[in-house]
């Protein structure tokens, strides 16, 4: 790493909650093409697709009948891996986008039924690539899209990760 420079991080966090860096999910934010990360996340994703719907389809209960609903983490790991998490859910509340609430069960966890929210598959591909496609660089590491108010950074291929 470069002193005075920006990276994406990739991190995981140990049983402690201390987030551990991932070396080789590290990329510079400053030169980063926002169409091949986006490219990217949705293969990633897509070679992950069925483990990630059998764990949804297993932890994530929810009422509703009008559609598949994915849980959070699972929405971002299927649609949103090329920004944060928090960029995710903030840009899909702002936009209004189809969500119910739910029931999270970890199976490892025992008595884990933590309340939630379930995003409606329907839509979401399309809502990702309106963001990152109208994405326009406003800083070094930063974009900014007419659809979403806050400014947010795109993941360098080398960042993305569905870990965190």
């Amino acid at each position: 790493m470069e002193e005075g420079e920006r990276y994406n991080i990739g991190f995981r966090e140990d049983k402690d909650g201390r987030k551990i860096v991932d070396l080789s999910c590290i990329s510079k934010s400053d030169s980063v093409n926002p169409m091949l990360s986006y490219m990217y996340a949705k293969e990633f994703s897509k070679a992950r697709h069925t483990v990630n719907k059998q764990k949804n389809d297993e932890r994530v209960t929810h009422q509703a009948t009008d559609g598949y609903y994915w849980g959070k983490k699972y929405a971002w790991r299927e649609f949103g891996l090329v920004i944060s998490k928090d960029a995710f859910y903030a840009y899909l509340e702002q936009i209004g986008h189809p969500k119910v609430p739910c029931i999270t069960a970890n199976p490892d966890m025992a008595f884990s039924n933590d309340p939630s929210t379930a995003y409606k598959e329907e839509g979401l591909a399309e809502a990702m690539e309106l963001l990152i496609t109208t994405a326009e660089k406003k800083t070094k590491a930063l974009y900014k899209s007419p659809h979403y108010s806050k400014r947010f950074s795109i993941r360098g291929v080398e960042a993305i990760t569905d870990k965190k």
